[in-house]
């Protein structure tokens, strides 16, 4: 162990730094990439303490014996930029013009259909290639004109995407009502079925939350409290202890869910904290109480059958390492996938 607490690891921000985030193809955090100069050793995707541990020990211990996963002398390539000098509106209107008359369907994008250098693009790509159509692509990156007239917020090619989504769907498999009710692991069509249903019908609190979902969304950890006080009163008898009562009020609670993804309490919690960012202290507060006082459950999930663990260690804007460390605490589980 003191071997390992030698090794030097250096933290990098995935939305941050996207360029270095995609040369390592890391389509999730926390990832770890384990490298001696150049050489690429290693690969851990998800919170994984033992496997980290594993593998730099490993390497510690017998360096010469390991078989790189990749390798290279070279120094990572400057990125090629169009200069385009002072171009005028009316110019750069006649170049777009130009570019999107070259095929049926121009893609603009980052990187390449063989080297996507963002989730967005790998995904439209995947959907493009998936459906047969023949199209070609501008790569924005090289051209700083053009990456600022396709610059949208992430919401925004979210929402472009989940509409390409539901074009190509052919209405193969089930339908929504049987993919709600099915416990099967979903892949293809009905896969992206679900996903763009869950993705497109977010919570709307004025909408979808009753009073006890508003006081979670808004972190008023007194009301939790009074909240769970008065279940436990109600369901305490003559036969059932307190300790009794208070399990079977943490059970109602789990039970709960809001909105047309069914989301459970956790996951609207993490929610909360994007709608509402000024109150984060005090949800995580509430979130606390909730796992070690409350001993609610932590492994609810919602319609498309993710945890407020997979949100809270994936990608911005939900990311949220201080929440993540709340739910492993309480038995949330890094390693699952929904």
């Amino acid at each position: 162990m003191s071997a390992l607490l030698t090794q030097p690891f250096v933290q990098v921000d995935a939305e941050s730094l996207p360029d270095i985030s995609e040369s390592f193809d890391v389509e999730a955090v926390p990832t770890f990439i384990v490298l001696q100069g150049h050489t690429l050793l290693g690969r851990i995707s998800g919170a994984d303490a033992s496997a980290l541990t594993d593998t730099i020990t490993k390497h510690i211990r017998a360096p010469s014996s390991v078989t790189p996963q990749s390798h290279t002398e070279k120094a990572p390539a400057a990125p090629t930029v169009v200069d385009q000098g002072a171009e005028s509106d009316e110019e750069l209107n006649k170049r777009l013009h130009a570019l999107m008359q070259k095929d049926k369907v121009m893609l603009f994008m980052k990187g390449n259909p063989e080297q996507p250098r963002c989730g967005f693009s790998r995904r439209i790509v995947a959907l493009l290639q998936d459906q047969g159509v023949q199209f070609s692509t501008f790569d924005i990156l090289e051209d700083e004109s053009v990456s600022m007239e396709f610059s949208l917020e992430p919401s925004h090619l979210l929402a472009r995407l989940d509409k390409v989504a539901l074009s190509t769907d052919r209405g193969n498999g089930r339908t929504l009502e049987e993919l709600f009710r099915s416990k099967d692991p979903l892949k293809g069509e009905e896969a992206q079925r679900l996903r763009t249903f869950c993705t497109s019908n977010s919570v709307i609190p004025a909408r979808d939350l009753d009073q006890y979902g508003l006081a979670l969304m808004i972190g008023d950890l007194m009301s939790v409290k009074s909240d769970f006080s008065g279940r436990v009163a109600r369901l305490a008898s003559a036969t059932r202890s307190v300790e009794e009562a208070r399990a079977a009020a943490a059970k109602e609670l789990f039970a709960l869910k809001w909105g047309p993804t069914r989301t459970p309490i956790y996951d609207l919690l993490i929610v909360g904290t994007v709608l509402v960012p000024s109150k984060r202290e005090n949800q995580l507060k509430v979130a606390h109480w909730l796992v070690h006082d409350a001993k609610v459950p932590v492994n609810g999930r919602d319609l498309s059958g993710s945890t407020a663990m997979n949100h809270a260690i994936s990608t911005k804007p939900v990311f949220d390492p201080d929440f993540a460390e709340i739910l492993y605490e309480g038995g949330g589980d890094v390693n699952d996938r929904n």
